[in-house]
């Protein structure tokens, strides 16, 4: 038992979970209340911590590292979901060379047996997908999305959640490239700890009383019969694009290479028009991701350059959260440029258009707020750049969690 200290983790959680005995929720019979208080956002810090793994025959040493969150309750605290960032990659000095090794961008969602809405302990578990991030030496960032799972405890004092809890995800064995024409058999530890606090931010309650005084609802009247609630909005917030194709390029004639690249976070800009009548909205996105590979003197960048018209239709709203779906057409630049030794070995470029699907939700209490929060996905599946040495995969999910979007008409 004592080599595996996160199933003993969980073996402490268990119990503790079984204790907090779920207390009835004391919701309320104010309409505005349940509808306000659905949604509130947070920002947090962790420290993770992940045990060692296994480099051939010598030791892939264990390491904690820094980690920033930003998420949101839902469901009036029976439910949360938030990305997670590593704030540092996780680099050491030791017998095996530098290496670096984290748990690289996670997205999850996880369920509370008790809802995180007062103050007291709530044990949760939850899912999503997490990441190995992994590089040894000159050799490849390794960056591997896998499926993951996760348990733990939450502690709610006012307005800040404090956290313990364990994750474990499927870790295949990899065959590493300690140069390019050998491998190491590497086995990273599969599960992860973690401590941290989360601060929350409530944004809706001091528009309560002005609802309940009626004086909100002759605000969305008046701008309805002015025509104000539909107009221009403006967005902006960070998306992060992930490969979701494999490159059969890289795997054939780059073998050293990561199979998948992984891109730094990218700017998501939008201008666009909303439709009260119909609940519309029409958007025109601007985002630019570029894609560093890079091992043993051979740097691949992949570059997509994209304007997009999407249109979504939002489908429902259930006190504030609105989910929305609709077809995207992207107008793309897609540029590959190789370089091994200094040399440019490779460069070229393609424009096409390319459809794709954006999905999402909206926090919106009310109709007539001039800005709120949004959450969006865009699909892109066909997304290719043949070369001379094959074609090079640029399929991608663009996942912007947090948007900010302002409804200028409205503020006038």
């Amino acid at each position: 038992m004592a080599r595996f200290p996160c199933f003993r983790f969980a073996l402490l959680l268990a119990p503790l979970a079984a204790a907090v005995t779920p207390v009835p929720a004391q919701d309320t019979t104010d309409v505005v209340a349940q509808r306000l208080r659905f949604a509130e956002t947070f920002l947090g810090l962790d420290a993770t911590s992940v045990p060692a793994g296994r480099v051939g025959t010598a030791s892939l040493p264990a390491r904690t590292f820094p980690r920033f969150t930003i998420g949101g309750l839902h469901f009036w605290g029976h439910a949360d979901f938030a990305v997670v960032f590593p704030l540092t990659s996780g680099a050491r000095d030791t017998e095996i060379g530098r290496n670096a090794l984290s748990t690289g961008v996670e997205t999850r969602g996880r369920w509370y047996l008790r809802p995180a809405r007062t103050d007291g302990l709530s044990p949760f578990l939850g899912g999503g997908l997490g990441a190995l991030d992994l590089r040894i030496g000159d050799g490849p960032r390794e960056y591997r999305m896998q499926p993951m799972v996760q348990a733990g405890l939450v502690w709610r004092h006012k307005g800040t959640l404090f956290e313990a809890g364990w994750s474990a995800r499927r870790v295949p064995g990899i065959a590493y490239p300690t140069s390019r024409e050998h491998t190491v058999a590497v086995s990273p530890s599969a599960h992860a700890l973690w401590i941290g606090a989360h601060r929350l931010f409530e944004t809706t309650a001091a528009i309560a009383p002005v609802i309940r005084s009626g004086e909100w609802g002759e605000r969305e009247r008046r701008l309805r019969e002015a025509g104000r609630l539909s107009g221009p909005t403006i967005a902006i917030g960070l998306s992060s694009p992930i490969l979701t194709g494999s490159s059969a390029r890289n795997r054939d004639s780059r073998p050293w290479l990561a199979e998948r690249a992984r891109a730094s976070a990218m700017l998501d800009l939008g201008l666009g028009w909303y439709l009260d009548g119909p609940d519309v909205q029409l958007n025109a996105a601007w985002r630019s991701a570029r894609f560093d590979n890079e091992a043993f003197g051979f740097h691949q960048r992949m570059q997509r350059h994209s304007v997009a018209l999407e249109g979504f239709a939002f489908l429902a709203d259930y006190h504030g959260f609105v989910p929305f779906i609709g077809p995207v057409l992207s107008l793309d630049r897609l540029v590959l440029r190789e370089d091994d030794g200094g040399t440019r070995v490779t460069d070229v470029s393609r424009d096409l258009l390319a459809p794709g699907v954006i999905f999402g939700w909206d926090i919106r209490p009310t109709r007539a707020g001039d800005w709120l929060l949004r959450t969006n996905l865009r699909w892109f599946p066909r997304l290719r750049l043949p070369g001379p040495s094959g074609t090079q995969t640029f399929d991608q999910l663009e996942f912007n969690f947090i948007q900010f979007v302002w409804y200028p008409g409205r503020s006038l």
